[in-house]
């Protein structure tokens, strides 16, 4: 089998090593005519790598395009001179180091194709640069990770804007140098609003939302199907299933990404990587770290008591045109989590003058990461033994042992509370109840509707039916008299279960004391 290109991101690298490569080039022929272009795509996806093989397309190397679709298709590889700028290797803790970085980055790419190094300021020597480098062909810029001077900041609003507005001058100039330009590519995490950054580049064409480049990166099954065969079955023998029985799980856990609203679905690569070289099904995305900027942003939430259910995600509908694009002073959360990859597009409503999408996780992979989050915001724990402890609970509650589940709970979540987080409502002590047990990976239904209230959480094992009621400042025997007043249990009796009710009184920070019933006859104890 060729070797995974598990951190590859150089095109050249890749095709002369014999690495692995799913032939993406048929999406590029369109882009051989030149044009301005932004892409879009969340981290572990591949940006880089497109940009190296842009690079490599332009630079003319032929030969490394060998039996790809691009080479079939007759394009005769023309070199361009180009400049490539890769954003996240630049310092931007201001906007004076990052007009520096750039300055010293337009200096490299002078060098390098036998010009001398300009002298004046960062827009005309930017200017110059393109007219000289024009000389011996159309110019390509390559910028890979434009919006890491703006995530890095947004909880710094004034640093932030100082570099956006670095980012528009830059940016601002190129549209009046098209006749010298043969490609602009820019690809990021984020799209923020046009007036913020790109204000002057209105013939920037939006390849990320185009359903005809939706697997531009990502892997289709049939990819997956396809060179990756030999992986499967290694990873089917790894995990004694058979070969369909793989294949369902690898699409449950690391598929259904969509970006554009259409059918076509796609694979996280990284997560799909690890797990045929690491021979099992794990959570890697989630290891590889987490966005800075939204961590910083649920956090501020939180900290500012905002109204905060991570449940609600499972199904978020939102308008099409409020989700796009961002802006510095006012990061809506919903649309964070959709660029950085924790929503997808689930199916779209409305009508085409007024259509609507609607966002959910997109596997199951990325709902665990969201989890894990919400979890190590809410009531942090150490992640050696948060996996442990998870399991505990389970086992408590198959065994019918509240008083285990309730020391769990107590000592290593809710005893972790931070105080500066400590909310005096309900919902909040709820939320992290509920985001405990999904993360159990067993059945939970938050507010569960009968005919007579609403129940809080209802949790499902094997043999038992558990229904919960919380209530804040007052004594758990409250919340099981409400369970019992009710009638809570009566909609599933039909289970054939045990059926057990547990209130749950919540005070200062943790559980001040709890309650249960065996409901299966009356209701009664």
């Amino acid at each position: 089998m060729q070797p995974l290109p598990i951190g590859i991101q150089d095109f050249e690298i890749l095709r002369n090593d014999g690495y692995l490569y799913v032939d993406k080039t048929a999406h590029l022929i369109e882009l051989t005519r030149g044009g301005y272009f932004f892409f879009s795509r969340p981290r572990r996806f591949g940006k880089s790598l497109l940009i190296s093989t842009l690079e490599a397309m332009f630079q003319g190397k032929r030969e490394l395009f060998d039996d790809l679709a691009l080479a079939k298709s007759g394009y005769d590889f023309p070199s361009h001179p180009i400049l490539r700028l890769d954003f996240s290797t630049l310092s931007h803790q201001n906007e004076r180091e990052l007009e520096q970085d750039l300055l010293a980055e337009l200096d490299h790419t002078a060098l390098k194709y036998g010009l001398t190094p300009g002298q004046t300021p960062l827009i005309p020597r930017l200017r110059g640069l393109i007219r000289e480098l024009s000389k011996q062909n159309r110019v390509v810029i390559l910028v890979d990770e434009y919006d890491k001077p703006l995530l890095d900041h947004l909880e710094d609003p004034e640093s932030a804007e100082k570099n956006r507005d670095k980012l528009r001058e830059f940016f601002g100039v190129l549209k009046g140098l098209a006749k010298h330009v043969k490609m602009l590519f820019i690809t990021g995490i984020t799209k923020f609003s046009k007036v913020s950054i790109f204000s002057e580049l209105n013939n920037l064409l939006e390849l990320g939302i185009d359903p005809n480049h939706g697997s531009l990166l990502g892997w289709t099954m049939d990819e997956i199907r396809g060179p990756f065969g030999d992986y499967v079955k290694d990873l089917a023998a790894r995990l004694n299933l058979d070969l369909e029985e793989t294949y369902a799980l690898l699409e449950e856990t690391y598929n259904g990404y969509c970006f554009s609203g259409g059918d076509e679905r796609v694979f996280n690569p990284w997560s799909v990587l690890n797990a045929f070289k690491l021979g099992r099904v794990g959570n890697f995305w989630f290891e590889s770290g987490s966005p800075k900027f939204l961590m910083a942003e649920l956090s501020k939430r939180l900290k500012s008591g905002q109204p905060f259910d991570p449940n609600r995600y499972y199904d978020l509908r939102i308008r099409a045109d409020m989700l796009p694009s961002l802006d510095i002073r006012r990061a809506d959360l919903d649309t964070l989590l959709f660029q950085a990859g924790y929503l997808t597009i689930k199916k779209t409503s409305g009508t085409p003058r007024n259509p609507y999408y609607h966002l959910g996780f997109p596997n199951r992979e990325v709902e665990q990461s969201w989890l894990f989050i919400t979890l190590k915001l809410l009531a942090p724990t150490s992640d050696n033994d948060r996996e442990d402890q998870l399991n505990q609970l389970v086992a408590a509650l198959e065994n019918e042992d509240l008083d285990a589940f309730f020391s769990i709970l107590r000592s290593a979540f809710f005893a972790n509370i931070p105080y500066e987080l400590h909310l005096p409502y309900e919902k909040y002590y709820q939320t992290v109840f509920h985001t405990l047990f999904l993360l159990l990976a067993v059945r939970v239904r938050a507010e569960e509707s009968t005919n007579l209230g609403r129940i809080d959480g209802v949790l499902e094992t094997d043999r038992h039916i558990y229904i919960f009621e919380f209530k804040y400042n007052e004594p758990a025997g409250h919340a099981l008299q409400q369970i019992r007043d009710r009638n809570y249990a009566d909609k599933f009796r039909a289970r054939n279960k045990k059926i057990i009710g547990v209130g749950i009184g919540f005070g200062e920070r943790n559980i001040t004391g709890w309650e249960a019933s065996n409901l299966n006859d009356s209701g009664s104890p």
